[in-house]
């Protein structure tokens, strides 16, 4: 699907993230995936509006991972703009098949 794909290289932009468009089983710090979170009706009724997420893992160390988020968000917010439209931004526990880390879940809109 070309939405993931466009999300994926658009995250990748920002230094040393490396974004897949599919999921991955385990991560490493900085790397990630983008997820399909689900579909909705948009205000109008006559439309569709996909949610997305991407899925950043960072470092175990809390305050690095913090650390990396006052840093950088803003260049992953900008980086995505022209892709979603962002209406969340949570740190999290990722947890995944390989196991769980440290990560920031960026969520947002973009029209079907």
């Amino acid at each position: 699907m070309a939405a993931r794909a466009d999300i994926a290289a658009a995250a990748s932009t920002v230094v040393g993230l490396d974004i897949a468009a599919e999921y991955r089983q385990s991560l490493q710090p900085f790397t990630g995936f983008v997820k399909w979170n689900g579909l909705n009706r948009d205000d109008s009724g006559l439309g569709w509006i996909d949610t997305w997420q991407v899925w950043v893992a960072l470092p175990q160390d809390v305050k690095a991972a913090e650390q990396w988020i006052a840093t950088h968000l803003r260049d992953l917010l900008v980086a995505l703009a022209d892709e979603l439209y962002v209406t969340t931004a949570t740190p999290a526990d990722l947890v995944l098949e390989g196991g769980s880390t440290n990560g920031l879940i960026i969520e947002g809109a973009r029209g079907v």
